[in-house]
């Protein structure tokens, strides 16, 4: 079928990359394609433009056909078809403002747009909803009343037409389209709309990075001692300014291969150990000094040099830093951030609490090793593998999420609640970031100035 050029291919959503795939999709499509074959690429009309643009080069050979607004007896047509006959009489009005020799100015400009085609019949297709109110001229005098009121009814149809699926999945594929929790729409409107407004008035942008949200709920770096606590002291999140640096994260993930990379493995672990053995035999000299015995300050100092050295070493070796223009999703991205600090968090903990207790074991004996310095060890290599992850992604988005469950109501599964609004068809993906679904609904869920600076 595919050699007789009897399948089509249709590749949807080009302006959902990043902007560097973008332009790489349209090179390799050059470069691959033959005079034969043939394809559907759609895109939203500026995005294509900006890859064709940093491409410098176009699609060859293709042909580009842009939607023209849509005639209100075209829409009325295609709403008639997709109108469930049950209520066809419900919206017999609404087929009458589009039909008419004079449709009704108002319905005809919001409608000439798929934007407005797809809102109208999403929010009155909706359990309980009646477009019979549609007819009432005076409570929608102009296309932007109109909008508005779809756009404030869009939450809540699309909750009530796409119950959550659970999770685990089933077997039905149409269920990965569905959220995984149920949800209040006017919580969801109330959290989307600190979101718009954040990134509308604060971060001047429309991407909705789950990682540079620091900004959002932390008031301007200040705090000297901030970050050194922040992951031990509850409530620690509602009282404190974000620590300098918070305000940027690096996307990272964990890479465990050693074929190929052996020797960066040992350069990482000669360089890390040298420093640390230095520091530790600081350390061993100055804890000899004051506790008069040089067993106590070999012990320290050995377990001080080891557990600094090794998440270390092993950070600089093992992490993979992960570029917003990678094919990659926020799901995807936000799993390899919590990997790489879960490894972080072990190295640290096995590295001080192992050496301590083989150190403190043969200076002192195994019962004080295994019962005292097993667990302080533990706990401080915690402590250091949180340290190697101050410029990571995951301890500024579990300070967020927390912050933003506490003071503002949102669910504690930050990124949860940010895919299930994906699915619900509020908002959408481009490689790693989230945006709205469409710019207006942005600007106008911002609108509402549900956001204040922290």
């Amino acid at each position: 079928l595919v050699t007789g050029s009897h399948v089509l291919p249709v590749l949807d959503g080009l302006d959902e990359l990043p902007d560097e795939a973008q332009a790489k999709v349209i090179d390799a499509l050059n470069l691959s394609l033959g005079d034969g074959d043939q394809l559907i690429l759609t895109s939203r009309t500026r995005e294509f433009r900006e890859a064709v643009a940093a491409t410098g080069d176009v699609l060859t050979s293709s042909a580009t056909l842009a939607a023209l607004p849509l005639e209100p007896d075209v829409v009325a047509d295609y709403l008639r078809a997709g109108v469930p006959r049950v209520r066809a009489g419900a919206w017999r009005q609404v087929f009458a403002e589009l039909d008419g020799d004079a449709p009704w100015a108002v319905l005809a400009e919001v409608t000439a747009t798929p934007l407005g085609v797809w809102l109208l019949r999403t929010v009155y297709t909706a359990p309980g909803a009646d477009p019979a109110e549609l007819a009432d001229h005076g409570r929608f005098p102009h296309a932007s009343a109109l909008r508005s009121h779809l756009f404030d009814r869009l939450a809540a149809a699309l909750i009530a037409t796409r119950p959550p699926a659970g999770k685990p999945y089933g077997d039905d594929p149409q269920e990965q389209l569905l959220p995984r929790r149920s949800y209040d729409a006017d919580d969801v409107e109330r959290w989307l709309g600190f979101l718009a407004g954040f990134l509308t008035e604060k971060a001047k942008t429309r991407d909705l990075a789950w990682w540079l949200l620091t900004t959002a709920v932390f008031n301007p770096p200040g705090a000297p001692f901030s970050w050194g606590t922040q992951n031990y002291i509850p409530g620690y999140y509602d009282n404190y300014p974000a620590p300098p640096g918070w305000a940027e994260a690096n996307l990272v993930t964990i890479k465990l291969t050693l074929p190929g990379r052996v020797g960066a493995l040992c350069r990482a672990l000669a360089i890390g150990l040298s420093v640390a053995l230095a520091g530790g035999a600081l350390v061993a000299g100055f804890i000899g000094l004051l506790s008069g015995g040089w067993r106590v300050g070999v012990a320290v100092g050995t377990s001080f040099a080891v557990t600094f050295a090794l998440p270390l070493a092993l950070k600089d070796w093992a992490e993979i830093p992960v570029s917003t223009a990678d094919p990659t999703t926020p799901t995807t991205s936000w799993r390899a951030a919590r990997t790489a600090a879960r490894f972080h968090r072990w190295v640290g903990v096995l590295a001080g609490g192992v050496t301590s207790a083989l150190a403190f074991g043969v200076a002192f004996g195994w019962m004080p090793g295994l019962l005292i310095a097993l667990p302080a060890g533990a706990l401080a290599g915690r402590g250091i593998g949180f340290l190697t992850q101050y410029e990571d992604a995951w301890p500024k988005y579990t300070a967020v999420a927390r912050r933003l469950a506490r003071v503002h109501g949102f669910p504690r599964d930050l990124i949860g609640f940010l895919d299930d609004a994906h699915r619900l068809g509020l908002l959408r993906i481009v490689g790693p970031i989230y945006q709205f679904r469409h710019a207006e609904y942005h600007d106008h869920l911002a609108g509402r100035l549900l956001y204040r600076d922290p």
